[in-house]
């Protein structure tokens, strides 16, 4: 973090929880952590260099979640640390749950494409396992998608629930404050989840597509009075 200090104007930051341990310059920390990040990626590419594994391994880059809230809040909104979007670490907006994935396997996976496919990462052991030739246990919670990682291609889908896959509909469940129980948005209209369902069109939480249908939630307004 040493190149980092002095460049910013510096408030402690502590931390209560236990095993954490703050920073007395969480600016400074947190550039410095992401630049020691960059750094060891670069090594472990250098060594697969060097090892001559580089063309037979399948290096995967993301992250568990979005950024964390609470005591550090002041520190990822300074570093537009979930970009656009809604939330924080621990919250189902966007901004606690999309995280950038990269991955690189040469003469497997053409660079610079990318994709919409919609994973998290119990999907990596049985999409990890069909590559390599073998199998896992049959179950509903994993979903392997080697289409998806190697060709990039649109053929592949998701068992996912009917509202996101077709209908591109998410739901976040309220504050147990809030007596509203959902807050509803369409991703296809505002992906920042920035303004409610029931106020994209006409006060009925409808709007019109041409040439489209709508969904349950969109058609009801009994059940999309309360969303956002």
């Amino acid at each position: 973090m040493k190149p980092y200090r002095g460049k910013w104007e510096e408030k402690p930051l502590p931390d209560p929880r236990a095993g954490y341990i703050g920073a007395e310059e969480p600016f400074a920390t947190h550039a410095g952590m992401v630049s020691r990040l960059d750094r060891s990626v670069g090594e472990v590419m250098a060594l697969l260099k060097k090892l001559h594994l580089e063309d037979d391994t399948v290096l995967v880059f993301s992250s568990d979640n979005g950024p964390q809230a609470s005591q550090w809040l002041r520190v990822a909104d300074f570093f537009k640390a979930n970009g656009p979007f809604r939330g924080y670490k621990g919250e189902f907006y966007e901004g606690g749950t999309r995280v950038p994935l990269v991955a690189r396997w040469p003469g497997k996976i053409k660079s610079g494409t990318t994709n919409d496919h919609i994973c998290a990462f119990w999907d990596f052991l049985p999409t990890f396992a069909e590559l390599a030739g073998t199998t896992v246990p049959n179950t509903s919670d994993w979903t392997s998608f080697p289409s998806r990682f190697v060709r990039c291609s649109n053929s592949a889908t998701h068992n996912l629930p009917r509202s996101m896959a077709e209908i591109d509909l998410k739901a976040v469940p309220a504050p147990e404050h809030d007596r509203r129980p959902l807050v509803c948005a369409r991703l296809a209209w505002t992906p920042t989840e920035a303004t409610r369902l029931s106020l994209l069109g006409n006060g009925t939480g409808q709007k019109s597509e041409p040439g489209g249908s709508h969904g349950k939630l969109e058609s009801n307004p009994s059940q999309a009075q309360w969303a956002g």
